[in-house]
């Protein structure tokens, strides 16, 4: 099994400061490493649930949003689509003002 989990960092000032006083090492990492840094930190409870997952023999990769650094480093090294991550912040209401069509484009 296969699971894309979505999950928040927080709290977000504590990440930005993070990041900040490690952005030479950052910059140096792929997006394993990446990840295993950010569940390092234990900001969030993923890492729990991932383990959990993977410990049954799921397949896990953990999405966060709201991190520019894990975005950068998904769609460089993933290749996905750069429209994915814009379409997660839209608003719900205003999916309605998209066709099937434009959002099949977001995700392919």
């Amino acid at each position: 099994m296969r699971v894309l989990k979505f999950d928040l960092l927080y709290p977000a000032d504590y990440l930005l400061q993070k990041q900040k006083e490690h952005a030479a090492e950052i910059a140096g990492m792929d997006l394993k490493a990446y990840v295993s840094w950010l569940h390092d930190l234990q900001i969030s409870y993923g890492e729990v649930i991932s383990k959990e997952f993977k410990s049954l023999g799921w397949e896990v990769q953990d999405f966060y949003n709201q991190d520019s650094i894990f975005l950068e480093k998904l769609i460089r090294e993933t290749r996905i689509n750069p429209k994915f991550s814009e379409l997660l912040n839209i608003r719900r209401n205003d999916f309605l003002k998209f066709s099937v069509e434009v959002l099949k484009k977001c995700i392919t």
